[in-house]
């Protein structure tokens, strides 16, 4: 949905080019997306892009299902709210356990710091809140 004109112009120029591919989509009016939705808020609105295969998704329920989903179709184990100390593959420092595993993906959120904290110092990166 575009309430300002540079966003309703990336609309116009992605439903103009999207088609040629692949996608398909439509640009609306207001009055279009007032009929498509009564979820929008139509005050000040300028347009949307509309396609069938767009898909809006609880992030709530997403963020249950995706660990389930893992865990059942590929045997993914996970550990929530434990902190690796070390990685030395096949060995797993965490907590007070060491895990063996042949791949480790570590999502630490913005705890990037603690786990290698010489390529944090030399990286140039600092935190910031967005």
């Amino acid at each position: 949905m575009a309430y300002h004109q540079n966003e309703f112009e990336v609309i116009r120029e992605f439903a103009d080019l999207g088609p040629s591919f692949g996608y398909v989509c439509q640009r609306l009016d207001p009055e279009g997306v007032a009929s498509r939705t009564q979820a929008a808020l139509t005050a000040g609105i300028l347009g949307a892009l509309w396609s069938p295969s767009e898909v809006a998704v609880d992030p709530r329920w997403l963020l249950r299902k995706i660990p389930e989903f893992l865990t059942e179709r590929y045997g993914v184990k996970f550990r929530f709210g434990t902190a690796v100390h070390s990685i030395d593959l096949p060995k797993i420092d965490a907590g007070m356990e060491t895990w063996t595993a042949d791949t480790a993906i570590v999502c630490a959120g913005d705890d990037f710091e603690t786990l290698y904290p010489e390529s944090f110092t030399g990286s140039g990166i600092s935190r910031c809140k967005l």
